[in-house]
C-alpha cells in the first residue's frame, strides 16, 4: 500500500494544520497557505467550468509568479495535466506546439490557432469576481488599475518589448 499524498491533498492537509503560514512569496508579494488553498479551490472551479476535466491538458503561459502557481495547482486539484510554457514565447512558435498537444484550456495567452479556449486574466482574482465568464466587451469597461480587472506585465516580442495591462477575458477558440 503506498502512502505517496496528491499535491491538491497536501496542501489541504498545510493549510488546515497552519493556514496563516506563508506559502508562496514571490517579489514583494505572499500568500499564505490557507489563501493558496481556497484561491486554488476557487480557480479549480472555474476552469471545470471552462471544461477542464481529469486528464485534460492545461497550457500555462504565465510568467514566473504567485498566479503561475495557482494555475498549477488549480490544475492538479482538477486531475488536469498542467503543461507550462514560456510567457515570452513568440505566436508563431506557441503555434506549433499547441498543434502537438491541443489543451483544453489556455491560460494566460491567447490561442494564435484559434482552437483552444483561452484565459487572460489575473489569475488570483479570476474565480473570485467570476470574470472567466464575462464577454471581452463587458470587460472593456472594467476598471484599469485594479487587481480583480487587470494584470500589468511585460510582452516580449521579436521587434520590441513593451508593458501592458491585460484585462480579465475569455477566448472561446473555434470550438
Amino acid at each position: 500500500m503506498s502512502d505517496s499524498v496528491s499535491i491538491a491533498r497536501a496542501l489541504a492537509i498545510k493549510a488546515a494544520e497552519d493556514p496563516d503560514r506563508l506559502a508562496i512569496t514571490c517579489v514583494d508579494h505572499s500568500i499564505t497557505r490557507g489563501e493558496l488553498h481556497r484561491r486554488t479551490n476557487r480557480l479549480a472551479r472555474a476552469y471545470a467550468s471552462l471544461g477542464v476535466t481529469p486528464g485534460s491538458y492545461v497550457t500555462i503561459g504565465l510568467p514566473n509568479s504567485i498566479e503561475f502557481y495557482e494555475a498549477a495547482i488549480a490544475t492538479w486539484k482538477l486531475g488536469a495535466i498542467p503543461q507550462p510554457l514560456s510567457a515570452r514565447l513568440p505566436d508563431t512558435e506557441l503555434a506549433g506546439l499547441l498543434a502537438l498537444r491541443q489543451p483544453s484550456l489556455l491560460v494566460g495567452r491567447d490561442d494564435p490557432n484559434g482552437k483552444s479556449r483561452s484565459i487572460a486574466f489575473t489569475v488570483s482574482n479570476i474565480a473570485a469576481t467570476g470574470a472567466a465568464m464575462a464577454p471581452r466587451s463587458r470587460l472593456a469597461d472594467a476598471p484599469r488599475g485594479s487587481e480583480s480587472s487587470a494584470v500589468s506585465r511585460t510582452v516580449s516580442t521579436p521587434n520590441r518589448r513593451r508593458k501592458r495591462s491585460t484585462a480579465v477575458g475569455v477566448s472561446q477558440g473555434n470550438q
